[in-house]
């Protein structure tokens, strides 16, 4: 129903809006409006885009989440954010937006349902995009690439050969700013004894969604395998992830807990200076895998063909991954992930150790920031 409400006001408004004549100068919206990995999936397109195009006009429309990330890197002229999936949120966003008169706007990734329309009603002479992951209204793509079994980095990079634009770098780009890595010192002699300089093991047992959980107790089981006279063990989470956290510190002797004390600046820089992360596929892993941090990632269902490191050092990373046992996967919807649970603690525990093992150059905690 919702989708022709909104055909309904897009093919009425459309009189009154029309589309901008294409201008020879370019002027490029991005749109990437959903979590950590889709916004840092996005910067080798967006490099490759500021490369071919250095004095076109970039603007970003993106969440309060990527805008922390993205701007940094100083790939963008302008950046709008969208605060919220409301459909006030877009209106508000209008008419300062139109004024802009971009002539493409390139789609990522977005999940609100009034995307489409709102690019169309901007004015934007082509709209690029991936056909049938638009909530219906792919009609609005003036140009498209077909869904196809692609990396979603890659993925990206094939929405940019649309309108000439070529690379080969497909590395993530990630800037942990020296405020963070400051403030996050300080944070760490507080809450650790000053003679526990060592270096240290992130564990984020949480996700988003909680299909995409590892048990736990798997979580718990490998952590007390691992010694902690030799590494500081801390874990980290959202305040909503705050009772997996409490219990795992509860269970694991001398492990410290940081769960939702840290701004995602902070967490960036606890990500860079560990000797290993082990996570569920969530936010904290792609920042692992952008400042190429040994990372031990968790995946079932997603493929990590699909979302998972891309063209990244094998030293780098470890993964355990087993497909989906449900058919079709009930993916939000599964109370119990079975396919999650066919990875042991054992197995996550031996290639922690070949992890720790190929990475064995000490990063020592608190001293490391002098």
């Amino acid at each position: 129903m919702k989708k022709f409400i909104y055909l309904f006001f897009t093919t009425l408004l459309s009189l009154f809006f029309r589309t901008f004549k294409k201008t020879k100068t370019p002027s490029f919206l991005i749109v990437s409006t959903t979590g950590i990995g889709d916004t840092l999936w996005a910067t080798p397109s967006l490099k490759a885009l500021r490369n071919h195009f250095p004095k076109a006009p970039i603007t970003l429309l993106v969440t309060p989440t990527s805008k922390i990330l993205l701007q940094p890197l100083n790939l963008h002229n302008t950046l709008f954010t969208l605060s919220s999936r409301s459909f006030f949120s877009f209106v508000k966003l209008f008419w300062p937006m139109r004024k802009m008169r971009f002539s493409h706007a390139i789609i990522f990734h977005s999940s609100q349902r009034p995307m489409l329309p709102f690019l169309h009603l901007l004015g934007c002479h082509s709209i690029i995009g991936t056909w049938g992951i638009n909530k219906g209204f792919d009609r609005y793509l003036t140009q498209s690439i077909p869904l196809s079994y692609a990396h979603e980095i890659q993925r990206r990079i094939n929405l940019c050969r649309l309108i000439g634009v070529e690379t080969t770098d497909t590395s993530l780009s990630l800037v942990i700013k020296k405020s963070d890595t400051a403030a996050l010192k300080q944070k760490l002699i507080r809450v650790l004894p000053s003679s526990h300089e060592r270096p240290w093991i992130l564990f984020h047992p949480g996700a988003k969604d909680s299909y995409k959980r590892w048990p736990l107790s798997h979580f718990i089981s490998v952590a007390q395998a691992l010694s902690t006279d030799s590494y500081t063990l801390i874990v980290t989470g959202s305040k909503e992830e705050l009772p997996l956290a409490n219990s795992f510190v509860n269970q694991v002797k001398g492990s410290i807990n940081l769960c939702g004390e840290l701004s995602l600046g902070l967490l960036g820089a606890l990500i860079q200076g560990s000797s290993l992360l082990i996570t569920n596929d969530t936010g904290p892993m792609h920042m692992g895998f952008a400042l190429q941090t040994p990372t031990l990632a968790l995946f079932s269902p997603t493929n990590p063909l699909l979302c998972g490191p891309f063209n990244l050092d094998p030293a780098k990373y470890s993964l355990c991954y087993k497909a989906a046992t449900c058919s079709p996967c009930l993916k939000r919807k599964c109370a119990s992930p079975l396919c999650h649970m066919q990875t042991g603690p054992d197995q996550v525990i031996k290639k922690v150790h070949q992890l720790l093992i190929k990475n064995s150059k000490s990063k020592v905690l608190v001293s490391k920031f002098s």
